[in-house]
């Protein structure tokens, strides 16, 4: 071979392999690397790390206390205010001089979340900023639809499918188990989920036995509730209808923020694991559920709209690295986006 030819297909590579490293790292498939720029980011993230749901002094001793139940830690105030740093560096153009609206659920660790979040990008109290409960929104309150009555049977077919009757047997088994370990009287399927959560938080930030449980055990029950809770909230119509809701709402404020209706250029929403669960399977199927994706605290699904040349594209990324939300397709022009949401949201 030629050096002029070597020398040719050399450079060749280097430039397809700098566009597909630009793609993958970024996400951005070299939109934001020209002339495009970040006007607008739509952050829906999970409160960050919390003590556990449920507390027990048979079960968990003098691991926490009743007054630390469900509430965020001393890290999970940590994360969340260093989650707000990193988003305020990743977007500077547009925490130059923010524009930021709050939404949070009515309960203290979100609430708390946002606050902490505030003031990582902000460097400053947020005593300013107005934190408005989402639940009083009516755009986000489940209403009814033609398509109630179709959601209810495909919810009620993939229950049935998520439910066998050995996986019941299983976790009244490990009940039992606890009971007679630690003198607990636990029964039903939501406080063995609440047992797991207990035992995975406090294993996870406390590293500590429970009872005299050995910790194989201990593993497996964690793994079985983890089951439980990820496809209780894989099909809880509830949690399907206000993430249709939030979708819907999303669409709406980027379309304001397209057509300059709205100066805010950062929404920040602070909820939890089971409207981040069903909203990735709305955006990306249910494997993308099945691949790991359930969401640990602070779990973040961001929306960037992203303006070049007067035309406007977005980007959805989860934890950071871009959705597909058609196949090996991240960024999309306004139009595509919104028939794929759309399709999406009718599909149910």
């Amino acid at each position: 071979m030629r050096r002029s030819n070597y020398i040719f297909i050399v450079v060749i590579i280097f430039i397809i392999s700098s566009m597909y490293y630009g793609v993958i790292s970024n996400g951005s498939q070299a939109i934001s690397n020209r002339d495009g720029k970040v006007v607008m980011v739509i952050d829906l993230i999970r409160h960050g790390d919390r003590a556990p749901i449920f507390w027990s002094s048979e079960l968990m001793g003098d691991i926490w206390n009743e007054s630390e139940i469900g509430n965020l830690t001393t890290e999970g105030r940590k994360n969340a205010r260093d989650y707000g740093v990193t988003i305020s560096s990743l977007y500077p153009e547009i925490f130059y001089a923010p524009e930021i609206e709050v939404y949070t659920t009515n309960f203290t660790r979100t609430m708390d979340t946002a606050k902490e979040v505030l003031v990582g990008i902000l460097g400053k109290s947020d005593k300013t900023i107005p934190i408005k409960d989402i639940n009083e929104d009516a755009s986000f309150k489940s209403r009814e639809n033609k398509n109630t009555n179709e959601i209810v049977k495909f919810i009620s077919k993939k229950t049935a499918e998520n439910y066998p009757q050995e996986l019941k047997t299983r976790y009244e088994s490990e009940l039992t188990y606890i009971n007679k370990l630690c003198g607990t009287d636990f029964s039903g399927r939501g406080r063995f989920i609440q047992v797991a959560d207990a035992m995975l938080v406090s294993k996870k930030q406390k590293n500590v036995r429970l009872c005299s449980i050995p910790d194989t055990k201990i593993s497996e029950i964690i793994q079985l509730g983890e089951q439980i809770y990820s496809d209780n909230y894989k099909n809880n119509i509830q949690n399907f209808l206000v993430s249709k809701d939030l979708l819907l709402s999303i669409i709406d404020t980027l379309l304001l923020k397209k057509t300059k209706s709205i100066t805010t250029n950062y929404k920040l929403m602070v909820m939890h694991d089971g409207n981040i669960t069903p909203m990735i399977r709305l955006l990306a199927g249910e494997q993308a559920i099945d691949e790991g994706k359930f969401p640990d605290f602070n779990a973040s699904i961001r929306f960037e709209l992203i303006e070049e040349n007067d035309d406007f594209y977005v980007q959805v990324k989860y934890n950071g690295t871009p959705l597909e939300l058609s196949p090996k397709k991240y960024t999309y022009s306004w139009s595509e986006f919104l028939n794929i949401i759309l399709t999406k949201v009718l599909e149910l």
